[in-house]
């Protein structure tokens, strides 16, 4: 990806594409400012909006996450997920109410719109309910997600969450990509199985 940007630097596709992968990969301020650039060059390409978003959270600067994905929508009001990203942010300075309403934006079987509602009633101390609305979410959408870890470290059980993402690593789904740098999993980073997990995934030392 480094390769790709030395060689086309003005090229706000590949920009755009360095945007999306560093945040969660390596270096999320590079990320970041790759997506200003990539957005300077094409300022009408919703997505990459939404890559800075991302970078944004990855960095914890949660209100300015907010405000990415809300200009996320103005560009691109289809543009579903940033309702995710502004929900998760919401989620993370635990304004729950204002979470909730967001994720309503989001068709109701979507599944980060699930995982956000589950994540809140963690946050709630609702476990039984959580248990419920995982078990709803691997109904529609699969036995193994890296979501499910994320909403199990929200309850605080980090057993529970390292059975998930182990369940996700196995299975090899794409949302494990967001192991190294979720800010929603900060309480798993204490623990020895996290950095055995990063390196069986063999994430890139940095």
């Amino acid at each position: 990806m480094n390769r790709a940007i030395s060689l086309v630097p003005n090229n706000a596709e590949v920009l755009a594409i360095g945007a999306r992968e560093l945040p969660w990969l390596s270096d999320a301020k590079e990320g970041l400012r790759l997506a200003d650039q990539a957005i300077a060059l094409d300022p009408l390409n919703g997505p990459t909006y939404q890559w800075r978003a991302y970078a944004l959270i990855v960095l914890c600067r949660f209100s300015d996450a907010i405000a990415a994905g809300r200009k996320v929508l103005e560009v691109a009001p289809k543009q579903l997920t940033a309702h995710a990203q502004i929900g998760n942010s919401l989620i993370a300075l635990n304004q729950l109410e204002a979470a909730a309403a967001e994720f309503k934006q989001m068709p109701v079987d979507h599944p980060l719109r699930m995982a956000g509602e589950a994540m809140i009633a963690a946050r709630r101390g609702q476990i039984q309910q959580v248990d419920r609305m995982i078990a709803h979410m691997r109904s529609l959408v699969g036995p193994a997600r890296f979501q499910y870890g994320q909403v199990y470290t929200q309850t605080g059980n980090l057993d529970r969450a390292f059975a998930e993402f182990d369940k996700a690593a196995a299975a090899k789904t794409p949302g494990m990509i967001y192991l190294r740098a979720d800010p929603l999993i900060e309480p798993i980073r204490r623990d020895p199985r996290y950095f055995a997990l990063l390196k069986r995934l063999r994430f890139p030392t940095v």
